[in-house]
């Protein structure tokens, strides 16, 4: 748990509350055994459905960006990251 930092969403702007949770962002190569961080946002409570969802196109852009072929959007089974995995 942080203590002191406030919500912060990277692109999407920052709010005047206080974070308790950190989602992280990752690449993982299919056929290489590689994988990166690619950041991570703070959140007050778990982050919203509409947020995620703009946060997960804005990961996908930046890799295709780079020349990476994203194939495949995985998230942990939580009923929050349901909506957003929807197109």
């Amino acid at each position: 748990m942080l203590c002191g930092e406030f919500e912060d969403y990277a692109h999407l702007g920052r709010s005047r509350y206080i974070a308790n949770h950190a989602c992280v962002f990752m690449a993982r190569g299919l056929t290489a055994n590689w994988k990166q961080p690619l950041g991570f946002v703070f959140s007050s409570g778990t982050v919203k459905d509409v947020s995620l969802k703009q946060l997960i196109l804005i990961a996908i852009i930046e890799l295709e960006q780079i020349g990476l072929c994203v194939k495949a959007v995985i998230c942990d089974p939580g009923s929050n990251n349901r909506p957003s995995q929807n197109p």
